[in-house]
């Protein structure tokens, strides 16, 4: 396989270099990245887009935006890791917009964007027209086909945050930022099933296989990839079963039945399959840190004595499986 370059490899950050000049507005977002190989060395294989050759790391936003930017100069990558790279950008909610060329973006600069911009649908040019394209988009839902769904859903909660426009949850649940109940998708499943063998479908039985695929998960899913994957996987049997017909009619869609709790997916932070709000680790008290990881590391993660969410769950993220297994057991009582 060809080489492909990345902060892991890249001498003398010479291609680093040439990915700053080409995309400036990189240089800012990046700036306090550690980019010292220890550093790297010292993370795990899942803290990487391409984990099995341990390039393109993702671990914090900076570097999430280094791997992003180098992985534009790249040839070729696998679906995989350019799919663990648009996850990340997601998760750290990183503007894409910082690495379109200068030059196209001021020949394309304007107030006014699209919700479905193939589509010139949705047009959004100033603040106060976050509310009505959310209004819009909700009263014209069974209008549009799921990949129009998601994609205008997902766009406006971006485009609200840059207004600073308060969303519903449920827009947030639609624009696939929400984590998945493993056992209410698996009601959701159930009454397909039910549905389909009442239709006489030869899908039934693939309801039946998914939902006990279901049954052996964690309680919840959070990775944005793979939920879009059994939202997919839902539309199809729908529509080969004919249960699509009854969406108004008791079963959820595909992106209600996936994207089906109000915990956002951002603001929460995975530990051996556990899920924990960031704001509830952030509130607990300085001291239990000190006890779980140590001073150095409660050195990172707190800033002017207040631990910083963020800062603790990229730190947990690199924390070796032991750790991680007696830090679960440590936080049970502060679980909500």
């Amino acid at each position: 396989m060809h080489k492909i370059i990345d902060q892991t490899n890249d001498a003398g950050h010479a291609l680093l270099r040439v990915v700053l000049d080409e995309y400036p507005h990189m240089r800012e977002m990046t700036k306090e990245a550690e980019l010292g190989v220890q550093e790297l060395s010292d993370l795990p294989d899942h803290a990487f887009a391409w984990p099995g050759r341990r390039q393109f790391p993702i671990h914090n936003r900076e570097h999430a935006i280094i791997s992003y930017g180098y992985s534009k100069h790249a040839s070729a990558l696998p679906s995989d890791v350019t799919e663990r790279l648009d996850t990340a950008v997601d998760a750290y909610d990183i503007d894409t917009s910082a690495f379109e060329a200068p030059l196209q973006l001021e020949k394309e600069a304007s107030n006014e964007e699209w919700l479905l911009p193939e589509k010139s649908r949705f047009r959004i040019k100033e603040a106060a027209d976050v509310g009505y394209a959310e209004e819009a988009l909700h009263s014209r839902y069974n209008e549009l086909d799921i990949a129009d769904r998601a994609t205008a859903m997902r766009n406006l909660v971006k485009v609200a945050a840059r207004y600073a426009v308060e969303l519903r949850p449920l827009t947030h649940k639609l624009g696939s930022f929400t984590m998945t109940s493993t056992r209410r998708l698996q009601d959701y499943v159930a009454a397909r099933c039910s549905v389909a063998t009442k239709l006489g479908s030869e899908v039934a039985p693939a309801y039946s296989m998914l939902e006990k695929e279901l049954q052996k998960r964690d309680p919840y899913i959070a990775e944005t990839v793979e939920q879009v994957k059994v939202a997919r996987l839902l539309e199809g049997l729908d529509k080969q079963s004919g249960v699509d017909a009854y969406y108004a009619k008791g079963v959820p869609d595909p992106l209600r039945s996936v994207f089906n709790t109000e915990k956002l997916a951002s603001e929460q932070v995975q530990i051996n399959g556990e899920f924990f709000d960031k704001t509830l680790l952030g509130g607990i008290p300085v001291t239990f840190w000190k006890d779980a990881l140590g001073d150095d590391v409660v050195s990172e993660i707190t800033t002017d004595g207040e631990v910083s969410p963020d800062k603790l769950s990229e730190v947990i993220m690199t924390l070796p499986q032991d750790v991680k297994t007696t830090l679960v057991t440590q936080l049970k009582p502060y679980k909500k």
